[in-house]
């Protein structure tokens, strides 16, 4: 079975460093292919840009070149890292053609909102991969319940947000304005806000250095099921109001971290998601984006002995949870168009 684009050439998929869309050519150009050249085998190179290796995204990327691979055999198909604040811009850029983002970065990129500063405007969906819920975590015997009480006790809040640019950061700095809290207040309070990684934030969290932390995960996250095995802690809610702004101006989508996912938790968690999706650049050809679509359905069986997060990953979450806040590629809506997903 052969990659074809949809003007009759053939097409060896190859995720490289760097792309090239048919040698650079605008959708325009594309059209006015002279007919001898529109018959000619013709290379793309795209990029399937991850984060860092080693987390979720390398699994889920890793799994879904291989089964391009396997629907489209012959296709060549290379997994190349990027950084989740980056990767939209590289998109925009054609420097990557095919990555993964938060939902939120891929929206803030596109309006050119801080952390971007310009507009992304031709970033577009392919796919959602999973939600992943904001948890919010302190030890289990701190005198905070909420964000109020932060603000109302002047609490030494002592955390990483993450680094500088990426999804929790900018989330969590959003959310402590909406309670009227800024990174200043919490300074003059005593307490310190950092940027490092959640790996390193944890272990600071378990031995005593710092008295809260955040993650974005999948549901239940490895990560704080490994904090949990040696530090009792809880997770905290946020307020309906402060969630439906997120919604509106972030990109998130409302999400519920149900009572029982972890074993010191008794009650439903009130928090945002943030959507993982694929992001292509508008000048992706229809037919590939219409395959790559295709080849995370038809494959379902490998993927989801790849990574727990395809087990729950249904065709119509593949649309759904894309969160309605970022355009679809015409190609990928076809394929979603023809399935019945959308009408």
């Amino acid at each position: 079975m052969n990659l074809k684009v949809s003007w009759g050439i053939s097409l060896i998929l190859v995720l490289l460093v760097g792309f090239v869309f048919a040698g650079g050519c605008s959708p325009n150009e594309k059209e006015a292919l002279p007919e001898e050249v529109e018959q000619k085998d013709l290379e793309v190179q795209l990029t399937l840009a991850m984060a860092s290796p080693g987390g979720t995204w390398q699994a889920i990327a890793e799994g879904v070149a291989q089964a391009i691979r396997q629907q489209y055999p012959g296709s060549k198909v290379e997994v190349v890292t990027g950084s989740i604040g980056g990767n939209p811009v590289s998109v925009q850029e054609k420097k990557a053609t095919f990555a993964l983002s938060h939902a939120p970065n891929a929206k803030l990129a596109i309006n050119g909102v801080a952390p971007y500063e310009s507009k992304n405007p031709d970033i577009m969906a392919l796919s959602a991969a999973y939600v992943g819920p904001l948890h919010i975590i302190l030890p289990a015997n701190s005198p905070i319940n909420s964000f109020n009480d932060i603000k109302e006790k002047k609490y030494p809040l002592k955390m990483s947000i993450n680094s500088k640019g990426s999804t929790p950061e900018f989330l969590m700095e959003a959310i402590l304005n909406q309670y009227g809290i800024t990174l200043e207040d919490i300074k003059g309070w005593g307490g310190e806000i950092t940027y490092l990684s959640s790996g390193d934030a944890f272990s600071l969290l378990r031995e005593g250095t710092y008295n809260g932390g955040i993650t974005i995960s999948y549901l239940p996250s490895t990560a704080v099921l490994e904090l949990a095995s040696g530090l009792d802690i809880k997770l905290m809610s946020l307020d309906e109001n402060v969630v439906d702004y997120l919604c509106e101006n972030y990109g998130t989508v409302k999400s519920v971290i149900p009572k029982d996912t972890y074993s010191f938790q008794n009650d439903d968690v009130i928090t945002i998601g943030s959507p993982n999706v694929f992001i292509v650049h508008k000048d992706m050809p229809d037919e590939i984006a219409y395959k790559i679509v295709e080849s995370m359905d038809k494959q379902r069986d490998y993927l989801e002995n790849v990574h727990e997060t395809f087990k729950v990953l249904t065709l119509e979450k593949m649309y759904n949870d894309i969160g309605g806040t970022l355009p679809v590629h015409p190609g990928a809506l076809k394929y979603y168009q023809e399935q019945g997903i959308v009408k």
